[in-house]
């Protein structure tokens, strides 16, 4: 294979500023007023669920009508899985490596939309629905007029709530602002939008008519889900129907909320000159390769995105095929603005598809980068897997593993047969350009390590897990104590003495283990439909724990018993431990086959009551 690739000079710095000149100094731009600009991202949308993309339910006839009124482009690649990197390559069309924003440790200090619309005397709005973009630390909202850019928290209450829809929200203050603006002036308006993300909690009207699939035991909440991650849990295909019929609801849901937007602009006269862009950061998994929610890989289900234009200086009806990417949002942005872009970008002006297909390079070399929520050797990693494509080839690389997984997304669109082994060759060709790209990283804004309320925050929107090191037992190798009596009381305090005991054992093993889990719950327990007070769950947990311990069936026990959503065998690997520590004492890691260890669990993290395990190998 002859990989076609514009030389560096060329690919990014010098061909593009070419282009966006091309496309800021067009003459048919001198006498027209400048345009409006509207740029609207909904997280986690997969362009395969809307109707202009193919997908066989109304989950979106806003969106539909808004590509068949401007350009849709239908290969486009997102710079990472997750949401702060790829809206920081959106904002400032530069790679990951190249802003340097590639995990929550570091601060935009690039040039951005909104620095730059700034500049040219545009007002800068902004109203998103994400800590990754809303809070300061990141830099991402720098530019925007001082008081003009608002964060609408993602959970409600902000401090710990659950994650809801908060879309009317953001359209109501965007109408506002739109309303209390220099009229005088246009305006650049960044809107993010996080109701497709999970929590799953859709209008009822559309959940309604979008979920057919009764029997799940899910309730499409983020902890749940980054739970059952956790554990390697192998979905039903019931629930995974369920969850992506909850996903389709939850789509409709947000394109009635954008009709409210787009009919805004209607009636107050602002849709004729307003260029409208909408796309997102990155998709969802739904088990397509074993995964669930977002950000540990590159596989097309995570990195293809949605990009649609529609406006001043955008032909109606238009279809562009050729491979692009986030990389290349701002760039077409600023082009069709007419606003200078900065020296050295990544992307492209994507409107010379239209108006001078000529000067588009005949074959590009796309990236993503910036992964995250992986673990190797037991610890969290961040930015360790890469992604390279040209044309329809593209190679998958793991920087620690050194592993190569080659697709072609021609004939393999779901990315199922693995050529690497197969096509040394083409392996070779596109690990030349990934290498030379991974050589040319540049050192980011380094602001620091995260602080308490922080990791809080984004433990709670399951960015992070919350790791906390128990406090250092004393070894013992003791067995446990005695099988608890018939009593009730005795049985309680037997229960309770066994659960200090475990959490004071030493370590046995860090292997790869597999366990039965059964949770009694209690009243005021989030995400389970417990009654029973706190004092009738601690009993009803310690006439288990007696039965299990004096040999019943604890399969069984499971099955009849437990609260939890997925009872079983479940595999449990070192990632559990330090999520586990504050509640179990570490008891999961401390149990001998055969072993049965129990511990209280009252953390928002998990559903609260009395949690026996028993270690299966």
């Amino acid at each position: 294979m002859v990989l076609l690739r514009a030389p560096r000079s060329l690919a990014a710095p010098t061909l593009c500023a070419g282009l966006l000149a091309l496309g800021a100094c067009h003459d048919s731009s001198r006498d027209a007023p400048r345009p409006n600009v509207i740029l609207i991202s909904i997280d986690t949308l997969r362009p395969d669920f809307l109707g202009c993309y193919g997908h066989p339910r109304p989950t979106s006839p806003t969106i539909d009508a808004l590509a068949a009124r401007g350009a849709l482009f239908s290969d486009v690649t997102a710079a990472a899985p997750w949401t702060l990197p790829s809206h920081a390559t959106m904002l400032t069309g530069l790679y990951p490596s190249h802003h340097g924003v590639v995990d929550h440790t570091f601060k935009l200090a690039s040039e951005t939309l909104a620095k730059r619309f700034s500049g040219a005397g545009y007002q800068t709005l902004a109203v998103v629905n994400s800590h990754n973009i809303g809070d300061p630390s990141y830099g991402l909202l720098e530019g925007f007029d001082p008081g003009k850019a608002e964060y609408v928290f993602e959970m409600d209450p902000p401090d710990g709530g659950p994650i809801v829809n908060r879309g009317n929200a953001v359209t109501s203050k965007a109408i506002a602002a739109m309303n209390e603006r220099d009229a005088s002036r246009p305006f650049f308006l960044f809107l993010h939008y996080y109701d497709v993300h999970t929590d799953f909690t859709p209008d009822p009207k559309w959940k309604l008519e979008f979920v057919r699939t009764e029997d799940s035991k899910l309730d499409g909440t983020t902890d749940q889900l980054t739970r059952l991650r956790a554990r390697g849990v192998q979905l039903s295909e019931t629930d995974l129907a369920w969850l992506c019929e909850m996903y389709e609801a939850e789509i409709r849901t947000l394109d009635e909320i954008l009709e409210r937007l787009f009919d805004h602009l209607e009636a107050s006269g602002l849709a004729e000159n307003t260029l409208i862009v909408l796309t997102s950061d990155h998709g969802e998994e739904f088990f397509e390769h074993k995964g669930l929610l977002h950000g540990r890989t590159h596989y097309q289900e995570l990195v293809r995105i949605p990009l649609i234009l529609a406006g001043p200086g955008v032909p109606r009806g238009r279809r562009i095929d050729a491979p692009v990417h986030g990389v290349d949002v701002a760039p077409t942005i600023w082009a069709l603005a007419g606003v200078a872009a900065p020296n050295g970008l990544d992307g492209i002006d994507l409107s010379l598809a239209w108006r001078d297909p000529r000067a588009l390079p005949r074959t590009r070399t796309l990236f993503a980068e910036a992964d995250h929520n992986n673990k190797v050797a037991d610890k969290e990693v961040v930015n360790v897997k890469r992604m390279v494509r040209a044309g329809q080839e593209k190679l998958l690389y793991d920087t620690r593993s050194k592993a190569k997984e080659l697709y072609d997304l021609g004939q393999d669109p779901g990315e199922k047969q693995d050529l690497a082994a197969a096509e040394p060759e083409r392996v070779a060709a596109l690990w030349k350009e990934l290498e030379d790209f991974m050589n040319g990283a540049r050192e980011g804004n380094y602001a620091g390590p995260l602080d308490d309320a922080r990791l809080k925050e984004l433990g709670m929107l399951g960015y992070v897990e919350l790791e906390q090191e128990p406090d250092a037992p004393g070894p013992s190798s003791a067995p446990l104590r005695a099988t608890p009596s018939a009593s009730p009381a005795d049985s309680v305090a037997a229960m309770r003495a066994a659960a200090e005991e475990l959490a004071r054992r030493p370590e046995l093993d860090v292997g790869r283990i597999e366990v039965q889990h059964l949770l009694v719950s209690f009243a005021g327990a989030p995400r389970v439909e417990a009654t029973r007070t706190k004092e009738e769950a601690e009993a009803l947990a310690a006439e288990l724990f007696a039965r299990a311990k004096g040999g019943e069936d604890f399969g069984a026990l499971v099955q009849q018993s437990t609260d939890d959503s997925y009872p079983g065998i479940y595999p449990m690997t070192r990632r559990q431990r330090k999520a586990m520590a504050p509640a179990f004492g570490d008891t999961g890691w401390r149990l001998e086959v055969g072993e049965i260890g129990i511990a209280l669990y009252d953390s928002m993290r998990s559903p609260f009551g009395w949690h026996l395990i028993k270690r299966t190998k």
